[in-house]
């Protein structure tokens, strides 16, 4: 059986109907006297502790546990804004060093997933600015600006 991470058998649950889900269940539940439940809970790994994903916060994405922080967002903090993990909990106190390096470790196990998340958040960032550039913009082109 191939390597698979409860991430992504989480993921693909969370894609069920709810009828599938139950029926799912069901099957587990008959299966559980078959399964060692204790290894099973040991190989989830320690970046659950730091990691979560909560369907309905942060759009169901990972984000560090107890913070709307994504890791989508310490994955642009860092790698496009070049910013060290030191940095980034210096302008976000309230996460750890341990925090940081959970995300950047669950990016890179889960590199497109996460790549596609934030390809996704920038193309609706520019379907929302349509044909309305920014005030910056609009003063860096010379054009007159008002102000309300």
């Amino acid at each position: 059986m191939a390597n698979v991470t409860y991430d992504e058998i989480f993921g693909v649950v969370l894609t069920l109907p709810p009828l599938y889900r139950v029926i799912l269940a069901e099957h587990i539940l008959k299966s559980l006297d078959e399964i060692n439940l204790e290894v099973f809970m040991n190989t989830i790994s320690v970046s659950k502790e730091h990691i979560v994903i909560t369907p309905g916060v942060c759009g169901g994405k990972p984000r560090i546990a107890g913070h709307r922080i994504k890791v989508q967002d310490i994955v642009i903090w860092h790698e496009r804004m070049g910013m060290s993990p030191d940095e980034i909990i210096y302008q976000h106190p309230s996460i750890t060093l341990a925090d940081v390096y959970a995300a950047l470790a669950y990016y890179h196990d889960h590199r497109e997933e996460i790549r596609q998340q934030i390809e996704e958040g920038e193309n609706f960032a520019k379907q929302l600015q349509g044909n309305n550039p920014s005030l910056i913009e609009k003063i860096l082109k010379g054009e007159s600006v008002k102000q309300d």
